[in-house]
């Protein structure tokens, strides 16, 4: 609902710097986009867990949002990995997944360092 907002109301160029500042800066990236959206799709566990407990209310009305995003069958369509339980890809580096979770590291502190193939490595301790 936010970015369908910004877009409506402030255009593409409003959208395409959000994104240009998140690709950029993890901090304003793991506050734009919850650790819990990349979850979403990337992990059964957490696909499943998020579908039985997200609830929504509006105007008083209580209900569970719909979607399509139904994990494992979503993400095998998309050729994706369960980052939880599959062996990582395409990356000699061991990312760790569960333990990042576990500590609340934000998926946006590597993910851009992934996009690039794994150079400029990050420094966790400049940002916990």
């Amino acid at each position: 609902m936010k970015d369908t907002f910004n877009f409506a109301f402030h255009g593409q160029e409003h959208m395409l710097k959000i994104l240009h500042k998140a690709f950029n800066d993890p901090i304003y990236a793991s506050k734009v986009v919850s650790m819990e959206s990349c979850l979403f799709c990337h992990t059964d566990y957490y696909n499943q867990k998020i579908r039985k407990e997200r609830i929504m209310t509006f105007f008083g009305i209580t209900f569970r949002p719909m979607d399509t995003v139904k994990n494992p069958n979503y993400r095998l369509s998309k050729n994706m990995i369960d980052i939880m339980t599959d062996k990582v890809r395409r990356n000699p580096i061991d990312p760790k997944h569960t333990s990042h979770i576990k500590a609340s590291i934000h998926c946006s502190f590597c993910r851009r360092r992934v996009a690039q193939r794994g150079t400029n490595p990050i420094n966790f301790r400049e940002y916990l």
